[in-house]
């Protein structure tokens, strides 16, 4: 126990000085997810889109009066990248990107603009109707993943904000 506290000292001394901040820590006067509760969600009105909208409403809780309009617009596409013997696509790529901006309201100035790119495969079986539901779970998986990317490209942004002083 006496070597558990010893090792624990060594190793907390140097991550204490190193300026490591916890991302939801409080910076300022509010805490990252008050921050970002002041945030309005404008998606497209397609199947992917709405799919990004909740997940990313799960993060943005709309508890306050909005200071930013996060503006997201969603490409998807597909590759085959395996052919089997009889010449048909066996396995298929699909690539979502995300375009998105952080407006302020008060302005209208883009505050933060960027791109994501996120793929995510499916294989191709003899029944067409499992074949769509691999599609379609390759799609929300590869959303999942960009508005998890999303979110915490916004929260760092807010927090480099905060420490500004803007």
């Amino acid at each position: 126990m006496r070597l558990f506290s010893i090792i624990l000292i060594i190793i907390g001394f140097p991550l204490a000085s190193c300026g490591f901040k916890p991302l939801y820590g409080t910076h300022g006067a509010a805490t990252t997810g008050q921050r970002m509760a002041a945030i309005e969600l404008q998606t497209e009105q397609s199947r992917l889109g709405q799919h990004l909208y909740r997940n990313l409403a799960e993060r943005f809780d709309y508890s306050r009066t909005p200071n930013y309009r996060l503006v997201v617009d969603l490409e998807s596409s597909e590759n085959e990248v395996a052919i089997g013997r009889d010449s048909r696509a066996r396995r298929f790529d699909v690539t979502v990107v995300a375009t998105y901006g952080l407006v302020s309201i008060a302005s209208g100035q883009n505050v933060y603009k960027n791109r994501l790119v996120s793929r995510s495969s499916y294989n191709v079986i003899d029944s067409d109707f499992a074949t769509e539901i691999a599609r379609r779970d390759a799609e929300r998986r590869a959303v999942d993943m960009l508005s998890d990317e999303i979110a915490t490209h916004v929260a760092l942004l807010l927090n480099r904000q905060a420490e500004a002083g803007q």
